[in-house]
């Protein structure tokens, strides 16, 4: 891994876990959408930048994912589609895109704390 990269998989993975925190709190469906989203994107990007040495400047959750995989990583199973997320990223955010309920926000912390482990284990 090249200098930049280690920077950039650096800044990548504090802000994801700063997303990653927001989720602890009591936040309305669409702030807790956005930070999950948000937390996800960019450790997929973290995958990408460290298998390919760049990633997308995109948010879509599905393109990303299938770019990731395309490197032959096999990401960890979630009870959650986390693809539908990716309506929280853009302006789907100001309306109320999916509900969501305590069993399916603890789903969600779930799967990124499982994904922020993957990646910190693939990248090691």
């Amino acid at each position: 891994m090249n200098g930049r990269s280690a920077t950039t998989i650096e800044k990548l993975l504090r802000a994801s876990s700063d997303d990653e925190h927001a989720l602890t709190f009591p936040l309305a469906d669409s702030a807790f959408g956005f930070h999950a989203q948000q937390a996800v994107e960019k450790l997929y990007k973290v995958l990408l930048d460290h298998k390919l040495g760049k990633f997308p400047f995109s948010h879509d959750l599905l393109s990303l994912r299938k770019r990731v995989e395309s490197t032959g990583v096999q990401l960890p199973t979630c009870l959650f589609r986390l693809e539908e997320l990716t309506d929280y990223a853009g302006n789907a955010r100001y309306d109320d895109p999916i509900a969501l309920d305590e069993p399916t926000r603890e789903i969600l912390r779930r799967c990124v704390a499982d994904l922020r482990a993957f990646v910190l284990k693939e990248i090691s």
